[in-house]
This record gives structure tokens, sequence and C-alpha cells, in this order.
């Protein structure tokens, strides 16, 4: 009877230890169905450094000039950035302004810059006049006089922007023309005769392009 009973509490442990078994490797099934895993993949495309300065060298700056002008010029002196042929009363002495904006190829670029700037005499009680920008860009697929690219020549007070695209080549064209108003902050060119208070003088100021890769 000992003997019968003895393998009676021995198969009953075998049997608690592979239920013990059975329900352990059922947890671990469970586990292993509920989790799951996905890859984060990370790309970061370096692109050339985008600059823009002078496109006939020498600095980061250009000039724009529009020459020796009549005090009482009667109508409204406008460089035209396509150049001195669709230009009026400006002086012989007058050219465009120009700049070359370079960074990778086949990109989109960008450019600001206001759309009126107040040129001073500089005397301690200084005078002014009101510049007004006309800005005309070309990616090299075009010229000056053709250009392919964005056109502002319809003049403005405030901030101008536009998106542009680079050539192939990683550079865009911009040429800097526009009008003038006699006065400060004006708010559309008028001819310089209609200035009350604009005396001789070199009237000068300067506004900034800015770009940026988009």
């Amino acid at each position: 009877m000992e003997v019968s009973m003895l393998r009676n509490i021995l198969k009953a442990a075998s049997l608690a230890a592979m239920a013990i078994v059975l329900v352990a490797a059922s947890a671990q099934a469970q586990q292993t169905a509920g989790s799951a895993s996905a890859l984060a993949n990370a790309d970061a495309n370096v692109l050339s450094e985008l600059s823009i300065g002078y496109s006939g060298g020498g600095g980061v700056a250009t000039t724009v000039e529009f020459g020796d002008i009549s005090q009482t010029t009667a109508g409204v002196v406008e460089l035209h950035p396509k150049g001195l042929s669709s230009s009026n009363y400006v002086g012989p002495n007058a050219a465009v302004g120009s700049f070359q904006i370079k960074g990778a190829g086949s990109k989109t670029i960008h450019l600001t810059y206001p759309g009126s700037v107040n040129l001073s005499d500089g005397a301690s009680t200084p005078h002014y006049m009101t510049w007004f920008l006309q800005v005309v860009g070309d990616d090299g697929s075009g010229s000056q006089t053709t250009p392919t690219g964005f056109t502002q020549t319809t003049t403005s007070t405030g901030t101008q922007s536009d998106n542009i695209t680079t050539g192939t080549t990683g550079t865009y064209n911009i040429w800097i023309g526009g009008e003038l108003a006699p006065g400060q902050g004006a708010s559309s060119p008028t001819a310089l005769t209609g200035g009350a208070d604009l005396p001789p003088g070199d009237y000068t100021g300067s506004a900034s392009f800015t770009v940026e890769y988009n």
C-alpha cells in the first residue's frame, strides 16, 4: 500500500510539473504574439553653400546707378532692369545692378528684398528720394533682356519675395533697376519736378537681398 501511495504521489507531482511547464510556455507564446518592431531610417542631403554676390566679382555689393539726372526732370526716372534701351530719363552713366546666386543645381530658393528704399543726400538736415525696386531673374537659359525667370517690374512699397530655381550648374542671375520719386517714403514713382524740396546732391541708399533654400 505504501508503494502504491508513493507511486500516486510521484505521478501527481509529475503532472503538476508538466502543468507548470505548459502554463509557462503558453505565457511566453502570448508575449511574443503581442509585440512588434519597425525601423526608422534617417536621411540627410547636404547641399552646397548658398551665396549671393555681385556678378562682376569683387564682393557682395552691386551698384544701381541712375546716373546724372536733372532736378527738373519732367517724367518718372526709370532704370529698367532689362537694360538701358528700356529706361527713361536716366543719365548717360546709368548702369543696372546685378547679382549672381550660387548653390546646388536645380534647387528652389526663396528670394526676398524690399519693394522700396529711401535715398538720402546725407546733409545735416537730409533730403530724400524714394527708390522703387524693379528686378528680373534668369537661370542661365535666357538673358538680361529676355529673362526666363521671375520678373518684378510693378513697383511696390512692401517686402517682395519669390521662389526661384537655380540652373543645372547651380547659378541664378538677377538684375536690379527701379524708378524714383521725390521725398521720403513715397507711395509711388513720380516725376522729380514735382518735388518741392529736392536740392541737388548725391542721393544714396541700400537694399538688402536675402536667399535661402526652400
